[in-house]
């Protein structure tokens, strides 16, 4: 059965550590596709991110040479709140075959998964793969069985659990608000965004 993953974010900007986690999880799970699926307003967020269609084509940028990697605009087409749930179902209708879908979240969010938008009808829909994220003990030499011992100090929701697998790989603090901040700051972000995004950034004259 055909397996896609999907991850859902601003993406205000995407940076490498987006990308690290995708090809992990694609190359761990055997993935068929990888959604990116850039937010037009998240629930969970408080920040206001730049204009979605600039968002939207640095996110193309950043992974037009991969295939199996794909940019999905849903959100931003229906505008409004994005609830990954409405998404799940519509991704649900436009894969209109058998399919194992996947969804991809940072370790950071596990806490916060329950105070999602029905968030049990997300697990009836999709397993969860864990990244790994700011500082959150997930190595990439630990086994499933050391990431279930962590994930039950978390006291989540039994549901949770049941439906859960880690993306292994090393731990990084990289983030878009450290991205943001530097450029602000007029520092570089070379190595930390691919090329392309640095130079669609300085062309737009973002983040400044």
């Amino acid at each position: 059965m055909p397996k896609f993953a999907i991850l859902f974010g601003t993406f205000n900007p995407i940076h490498y550590g987006h990308l690290a986690i995708a090809n992990a999880a694609q190359e761990q799970y055997n993935l068929n596709k990888i959604f990116f699926v850039p937010s037009f307003k998240p629930p969970h967020r408080n920040d206001n991110p730049i204009e979605a269609k600039l968002r939207l084509e640095m996110v193309h940028l950043a992974i037009k040479d991969n295939p199996f990697f794909s940019i999905l605009d849903i959100e931003i087409q229906r505008q409004g709140i994005s609830y990954s749930i409405d998404s799940i179902h519509e991704i649900n209708r436009l894969i209109d075959y058998p399919h194992q879908l996947y969804l991809i979240i940072g370790a950071d969010n596990i806490n916060k998964f329950s105070t999602w938008h029905n968030y049990k009808e997300i697990l009836n829909l999709c397993k969860l793969l864990i990244a790994p994220r700011n500082d959150i003990l997930i190595d990439y030499n630990l086994s499933r069985k050391h990431f279930i011992k962590w994930l039950r100090l978390q006291k989540l929701p039994q549901e949770i659990y049941q439906n859960i697998e880690p993306i292994l790989l090393p731990s990084n603090n990289l983030s878009s608000s450290y991205i943001r901040e530097k450029i602000k700051a007029r520092q570089s972000i070379k190595y930390l965004v691919p090329e392309m995004v640095i130079n669609f950034i300085n062309d737009q004259k973002l983040y400044r």
